[in-house]
């Protein structure tokens, strides 16, 4: 899901990989998802990018659909190799039919993808058709980018980092009107700025009370929302369908807005 995702300085994907390696290590998301997958879980990997979690995901799980909008993203997954148990599909996740209904255990988006779709209500849209998709039971795992997170970040800032053995810079310039918020990340060598590859993120950040809402308003129980221990800057908002699910109540009007009011076993945990 990257509506609101550009690669800049012409780095293609390869430059989103090379500064999530920085800002998320891949052992930080793997932890994240040591206790998420189960081992006969069919999951849906919503943003999937070009596979950095879905490959975690796919070692723990007996099948993984990797769901993206980006065709580079997705052709740069295909060619570091895709696991025998992972489908690639390029689709748009606000159109319910581009996931069959009740065909997954287990939705994940991770790293803030699901607030690409900057707008408030496409975005409730997109959590309802996760509920589409999953069969009664079914969990949902989401990374949200935390808006305090994000104002703290406000500013330009240069920090030098160790990839690979190599001496690099990390350059951050995060900026907002109103509630989008922009952030433009770039790395480099040392003393090779022409070098830098990067990307542009345009999203809209969140907070506890706003993402649980979300979660509770699309019709999922048992919603917990609770700072990321593995990735800092992200909420780690969870829920599960009813075991008595109809999903033909995803677009009901009771579901559309409103705050939703929680049941004695949901919870928000506050950072």
């Amino acid at each position: 899901m990257t509506a609101g995702f550009s690669v800049t300085a012409g780095a293609g994907a390869a430059g989103y990989d090379r500064v999530m390696d920085a800002l998320a290590p891949p052992e930080a998301t793997d932890a994240v998802l040591s206790g998420v997958v189960r081992p006969d879980d069919v999951v849906l990997d919503v943003g999937c990018g070009t596979g950095r979690a879905t490959r975690a995901i796919a070692a723990r799980a007996r099948a993984v659909l990797a769901l993206d909008l980006s065709t580079d993203m997705l052709e740069r997954f295909a060619a570091r190799g895709v696991p025998g148990n992972v489908e690639l599909r390029a689709g748009d996740v606000t159109d319910p039919a581009v996931v069959e209904p009740r065909s997954v255990d287990l939705v994940t988006c991770l790293l803030g993808g699901l607030q690409y779709v900057q707008d408030l209500g496409t975005q409730a849209r997109v959590v309802r058709n996760m509920r589409r998709w999953l069969r009664p039971g079914g969990r949902v795992a989401v990374e949200m980018f935390e808006r305090s997170a994000y104002d703290a970040l406000l500013g330009s800032h240069r920090l030098p980092l160790v990839l690979d053995g190599v001496h690099w810079w990390l350059r951050m310039d995060v900026s907002h009107d109103g509630q989008i918020y922009t952030s433009v990340s770039s790395v480099h060598r040392d003393g090779r700025e022409d070098e830098a590859a990067g990307f542009t993120e345009v999203f809209r950040p969140t907070d506890v009370d706003e993402a649980f809402a979300l979660m509770a308003g699309a019709g999922f129980e048992s919603v917990a929302v609770q700072p990321d221990l593995a990735n800092r800057g992200f909420l780690w908002v969870s829920a599960v369908t009813p075991e008595n699910d109809r999903n033909d109540r995803n677009d009901n009007d009771s579901h559309r807005g409103g705050r939703a009011t929680p049941a004695p076993h949901e919870e928000r945990n506050r950072a």
